[in-house]
């Protein structure tokens, strides 16, 4: 068996794994940031991560951080807003959100979607066209999911237009428990048409593939911590990642055993995960 390439590129998911809507994981701040003050191993070659003069945090490895993204509840701005409200150190460009790989499908297509999506993620489809549709898209849009406008729906795609899938999540966790995805929704429409949607978000290959462009890192060299086992980690091992389960989020216990191969690992939570990155990864 081939030997692992070096580790180069840490895949994070958001929602479930670094917050709980606007709750952060407990420790994923510290976790995550790069504290200013120097420390004695900086001056070598080489950071020593699991030196006990530095905390785990994974900004301190000598990899390329990128935050992955199923939400379609807010637009990419919005997001950020709040993650950094949270005390995350994270920059826009970091961020790659199925809204993203949406909109650049939209896009390759030059079609006119009908857009249901939560009015908050509207700012990230700016300047496409949607009068007289011509494709449908559904991300998670709990207002628009009543039968007028998935009639609405239903009748464009027996027209002929595409049926785009943001993503096809099961459910996904708030506050006061799990609550239904997309996915349900988009699989009624498939049953009621007859068609298959093209799914642009996770677990897509192409998703994972986009998130890592511009990092010089081959998927062999990336590992995707997420809370979600067949979206993130299922996912992202299918594209030739690693994937780390985190027991946060929308995890249920046995979820390892959903996918297979199973996860490279489950971790208690992103803390964990980053620790045994920085100490048996690098």
């Amino acid at each position: 068996m081939a030997a692992r390439r070096a580790l180069k590129a840490v895949l994070v998911d958001l929602n479930g794994t670094l917050h709980v809507e606007d709750s952060a994981v407990p420790g994923a701040q510290e976790a995550l940031k790069n504290p200013k003050e120097k420390h004695r191993c900086e001056s070598r070659r080489n950071l020593c991560p699991a030196c006990p003069c530095v905390p785990h945090r994974l900004r301190r490895a000598p990899v390329t951080v990128r935050f992955v993204t199923n939400t379609t509840k807010e637009s990419k701005r919005d997001l950020l807003e709040r993650l950094t409200g949270l005390g995350f150190d994270i920059a826009e460009h970091e961020i790659f959100t199925s809204l993203t790989a949406a909109r650049n499908l939209l896009e390759q297509q030059q079609v006119r979607p009908l857009l249901l999506v939560d009015d908050k993620a509207l700012p990230d489809f700016t300047g496409i066209g949607t009068d007289n549709p011509n494709a449908v898209v559904v991300g998670l849009a709990p207002e628009h999911f009543h039968y007028e406008m998935m009639n609405r729906a239903f009748r464009l795609i027996l027209d002929g237009a595409p049926l785009i899938a943001i993503h096809k999540a099961r459910y996904f966790k708030k506050k006061d428990g799990l609550c239904l995805g997309p996915g349900p929704f988009v699989t009624g429409l498939e049953y009621a048409t007859d068609t298959k949607a093209t799914v642009v978000g996770k677990p897509e290959k192409t998703f994972f593939l986009e998130a890592l462009r511009g990092t010089d890192c081959a998927p062999e060299e990336a590992v995707m911590i997420g809370d979600d086992c067949r979206d993130d980690v299922g996912g992202a091992q299918q594209a030739g990642m690693r994937g780390i389960l985190v027991r946060t989020g929308k995890y249920r216990p046995a979820d390892e055993d959903k996918i297979n191969p199973g996860p490279y690992l489950t971790c208690e939570n992103f803390p964990e995960a980053v620790e045994h990155i920085l100490k048996q990864m690098l």
